[in-house]
């Protein structure tokens, strides 16, 4: 059954054990269905009331911004728990009081164990975009190891993700799914950065080698990005046919925790191509960054040079940094990234130093 504890809608095992167990006939209503669906949270009209009543009007547009954007059975609805919070301590500010209800162990699970494309999509999301997705809005929590739809099923029921709109093909349930406000925009770059982490240090890691990257500290950024890449795909299969897209999508990840001074892009067109991904700054005069990525056939030193040489000509030949030249980057910033495994190597535009995993392997050559 779907209920709502504060602010969180949480996934539950519905009762289905047959006509002569104790619960039966139970009718459940979910965040997609029109029934009840303003019991869930406050209306615009509420919020207004309680602006009213604060003495501060003005404050509407600020909370629509923070705490509003759920669509439930086609209403507009707000984070009661948020709304209330700061209703209590204005003084406060719009803090994420969401992020203090509950933990996120089983989303962290679900989204590292389908691999980091998946972080390519959550990217979309951040970037204010919106995907289409099959969902379960019935699903137990028996099934999250099994279903396909388990992910943004319970992205959708938990409230990280709402339905912009919702509709059946052949019995199957689709969803548009969109991030609802800067509370939850928050709260996914935050979950993002401690899943890629795993500790409080890691963060602070994250963190410095993004800090290097902007500032054009390319042996630093190689150094943690290669500590990184070591923990964190450790468990996970880089060695897929497409160990590049893993790469991208563990990148993107990362580059999350940019978003409030950056815009993170990647695949779009720029110059004579297609960049992987580009960091742009929100405003002028401010770095900006596109990273070329490439895989090297081995860890030997020609191998990794090879595999550099090609990302650095690709990104001067289709002229990638003309993007970040358009949005007044300064400076605006060109790497390539090789990986071969879990090792990675970065090489600056206009540096003939590689910096990254460590010794050449030359025995591990791959023809």
């Amino acid at each position: 059954m779907t209920h709502q504890n504060g602010s969180r809608q949480t996934p539950r095992t519905q009762p289905r054990e047959g006509i002569f167990s104790g619960l039966n006939n139970v009718r459940v209503y979910s965040v997609v269905d029109p029934e009840f669906a303003t019991a869930f949270g406050f209306t615009e009209p509420e919020v207004a009331h309680l602006c009213a009543a604060l003495g501060r009007p003005d404050l509407l547009d600020d909370l629509r911004r923070a705490y509003d954007g759920y669509r439930f059975g086609g209403h507009a609805i707000y984070n009661p728990w948020s709304v209330l919070s700061f209703a209590e301590r204005p003084e406060q500010g719009f803090k994420p009081y969401w992020v203090q209800t509950s933990t996120d162990d089983i989303l962290r699970e679900l989204v590292l164990e389908r691999g980091y494309p998946v972080l390519d999509e959550l990217g979309q999301l951040l970037r204010g975009e919106s995907l289409t997705r099959e969902v379960n809005e019935h699903i137990s929590l028996r099934d999250l190891g099994t279903s396909p739809q388990a992910l943004w099923s319970v992205l959708l029921l938990s409230g990280y993700v709402t339905a912009r709109r919702s509709w059946l093909e052949e019995g199957r349930l689709f969803a548009e799914l969109a991030i609802p406000n800067q509370e939850l925009r928050y709260v996914f770059e935050q979950s993002i950065a401690s899943w890629l982490s795993g500790t409080p240090a890691g963060e602070g890691r994250l963190d410095r080698m993004l800090s290097a990257m902007l500032t054009g500290d390319t042996e630093t950024f190689a150094a943690l990005l290669s500590q990184l890449a070591l923990r964190v795909l450790s468990h996970h299969d880089t060695g897929t046919r497409e160990p590049e897209t893993v790469y991208q999508a563990f990148l993107v990840g990362m580059l999350v925790r940019l978003l409030p001074s950056h815009e993170v892009t990647s695949n779009r067109e720029s110059g004579l191509g297609c960049y992987d991904l580009l960091v742009a700054p929100r405003a002028a005069d401010q770095p900006g960054v596109v990273l070329e990525l490439k895989v090297a056939t081995g860890t030997s030193e020609e191998a990794v040079r090879r595999a550099l040489g090609e990302a650095l000509a690709q990104v001067t030949e289709k002229r990638y940094v003309e993007a970040l030249h358009e949005r007044g980057a300064k400076p605006a910033l060109a790497y390539a990234v090789a990986c071969h495994g879990k090792q990675v190597w970065v090489q600056k535009e206009g540096e003939p130093a590689v910096h990254g995993a460590g010794r050449w392997r030359d025995d591990e050559e791959a023809g």
